[in-house]
């Protein structure tokens, strides 16, 4: 994986096998209270935490509790770090368990919101390629949904080519729906360089808030690529 110029994302694509991946990492035996902290970390992916704050964000009173839950995550998952006498907390996302976890979480809630047509558009864009992300934003993902409320639909692929080659078939499923779809098919590239733009754009908005169905490993990819340059500060 390189970045081939400050503004210029390269990226190979590589997949993992999210439930044979998940097997694999479950053998750390996370619970469901656990868990919990990884998806505020999901929730908050640049973000760190000190354990207070985290025990007040999961409105947890055992301070024993989230010591020895974010000391057992800190194997792989979290990276804890000692500043004076207070522990901050944040997300280790370049490790592989804490990416399966992700997508995992990931998928457990979008699916949960019954967006329609999401697999007919999975199975259309995999026909085109493998190399593809699908998301969705808008009032689906912030929960504002009412009845008038279109679906704000978000593909990322690898090339410009591949943008050209989905859109029809991916024009095909959605005009069957009785919802209206504002798609919005991006390159991997395109949407690296909003995130690292000093500008508010589309892409910081997805970033924000989203709901991720699809290729969470490609997704998070290019966001880690972006926190190395400077996602931090362009949030």
């Amino acid at each position: 994986m390189n970045i081939c110029k400050p503004k210029c994302l390269n990226i190979s694509y590589t997949f993992l096998r999210i439930n044979l991946s998940f097997q694999k990492y479950k053998k750390m035996k996370i619970y469901k209270e656990e868990l919990k902290i990884v998806d505020l970390f999901r929730k908050n992916l640049i973000s760190e935490f000190t354990l207070k704050q985290i025990m007040k964000r999961l409105n947890k009173k055992s301070y024993n509790w989230t010591y020895n839950a974010v000391t057992k995550l800190s194997k792989n998952i979290l990276i804890s770090q000692k500043k004076g006498n207070t522990t901050i907390v944040k997300l280790n996302v370049n490790n592989p368990a804490t990416i399966t976890y992700l997508a995992y979480l990931d998928r457990e809630e979008a699916y949960k919101k019954k967006v329609p047509f999401v697999d007919e558009i999975i199975k259309s864009c995999s026909t085109i390629t493998p190399y593809f992300t699908v998301l969705v934003t808008g009032s689906y993902a912030t929960r504002n949904v009412r009845k008038n409320s279109d679906i704000d639909l978000v593909i990322i692929t690898e090339d410009e080519a591949k943008k050209g080659e989905i859109k029809p078939y991916l024009r095909e499923v959605t005009r069957l729906s009785s919802v209206d779809f504002d798609e919005h098919i991006l390159t991997r590239d395109e949407f690296y360089r909003m995130l690292i733009a000093d500008n508010e754009n589309f892409g910081k908005e997805v970033f924000r808030k989203h709901l991720l169905f699809y290729g969470a490993e490609a997704y998070y990819q290019i966001i880690k690529e972006a926190i190395k340059n400077g996602l931090q500060s362009k949030i």
